[in-house]
């Protein structure tokens, strides 16, 4: 997957390099975070302050918009954003200087930390390796 500041998600065939899908991202700002589950979510976020859940259907290879918008997630640009290796939650930062966690099935915020005193540029779960 590529994201861009010309709002467009691409989903690419690596083995062949080819685009696969192309699509508008249904974000009004460049995206500046995406991140993908093994059990089929794609989560964007964008400078909007929003950020966005999209279902990727592996037997068909496509991404399908959901209509999960989270529009004023964040009170300023959203740089990154991730979803947890139990796909049960997103996590976001922001140029707010906040990192906030979501719910993944209902996208209800759950808790927030600031612990920053300039922007969030990056957030990733630490995940158990065996």
């Amino acid at each position: 997957i590529s994201i861009g500041n010309d709002k467009i998600l691409c989903l690419w065939n690596i083995e062949k390099g080819e685009i696969v899908q192309y699509m508008d991202s249904e974000h009004s700002e460049p995206i500046r975070g995406v991140d993908w589950s093994c059990q089929g979510d794609i989560v964007t976020a964008s400078n909007d302050c929003s950020w966005i859940i999209r279902a990727f259907d592996n037997n068909k290879n496509n991404i399908s918009y959901c209509g999960n918008k989270i529009e004023n997630a964040h009170s300023d640009f959203i740089y990154s954003i991730c979803i947890t290796s139990n796909n049960k939650y997103v996590v976001t930062g922001s140029t707010d200087y906040k990192v906030r966690f979501w719910k993944i099935d209902n996208q209800e915020l759950i808790g927030y930390g600031e612990a920053h005193d300039l922007t969030v540029e990056q957030v990733e779960e630490l995940a158990e390796c065996e």
